[in-house]
């Protein structure tokens, strides 16, 4: 025992194949959080989150899936009374960007179900706090959801029901949440006047709040058609 590797060691080792962004940093943390877990009952919280942002940088088509095993797992733990194996926040923000490089048809709902298991836990985790960050990422998940047409208009009824909750909460909201529905406008496939309408409306609450930055109009023009794009820019209201 005296010559086990420390957890921290594997934390760093799984940690390098996600920095590197390695096509096989979920599967090598796989192999790897197996290897701890024969040596000692006490992983934590840090290592599993190493395993889920090496599932979150690989770009594995079922990175997605494996990461909410994960995630799941914690909070059962956590529920049975083992707040080593606590999820923070880092833990839903790792899991929803392994959603968000998924190829699911149906990711969009998948980065909902996290979020409301999010919303789940503040009330009883203090490791676990809310912000604009999470909604932006479930927002960016629907927005690259790259699927049927029907797939992308639900994808987009989930982003805008999302948009609409963190506008119209106490949250800190920044031009990204803006920028990003904007964004999420103009790439899934909805009906022209929907999304012609949805990203007036975007901008008008973007400017009502002192929001609009570069960021929001190159997300503007990218999203908007030509005629729609420099009404807007010209309107200034």
């Amino acid at each position: 025992d005296q010559l086990a590797p420390p957890l921290h060691a594997f934390s760093s080792v799984i940690d390098s194949y996600s920095y590197a962004k390695h096509p096989d940093a979920g599967r090598n943390a796989e192999r790897l959080l197996r290897l701890a877990k024969g040596l000692t009952d006490e992983i934590s919280c840090d290592l599993i989150n190493s395993v889920l942002m090496a599932w979150a940088s690989c770009g594995d088509p079922a990175a997605g899936s494996m990461a909410e095993k994960h995630l799941e797992e914690m909070e059962q733990e956590y529920n049975n009374g083992n707040v080593m194996l606590r999820p923070d926040s880092r833990s839903y923000s790792l899991v929803l960007s392994a959603w968000s490089t998924s190829s699911s048809p149906n990711k969009g709902a998948k980065a909902l179900h996290i979020l409301n298991a999010m919303k789940k836990q503040v009330a009883s985790n203090p490791d676990v706090v809310l912000d604009e960050h999470h909604y932006g990422l479930c927002i960016n998940t629907c927005a690259f959801s790259n699927a049927d047409i029907q797939a992308e208009n639900e994808a987009f009824q989930i982003a805008l029901m999302l948009f609409n909750e963190v506008v119209e909460s106490d949250l800190h909201v920044t031009s990204l949440t803006y920028g990003w529905f904007i964004q999420c406008c103009g790439r899934l496939r909805v009906p022209e006047q929907m999304k012609a309408e949805q990203i007036e409306r975007a901008l008008r609450l973007c400017r009502s709040h002192g929001l609009v930055t570069d960021f929001v109009m190159r997300r503007l023009q990218g999203a908007a058609s030509k005629d729609l794009y420099e009404r807007l820019k010209l309107r200034g209201d």
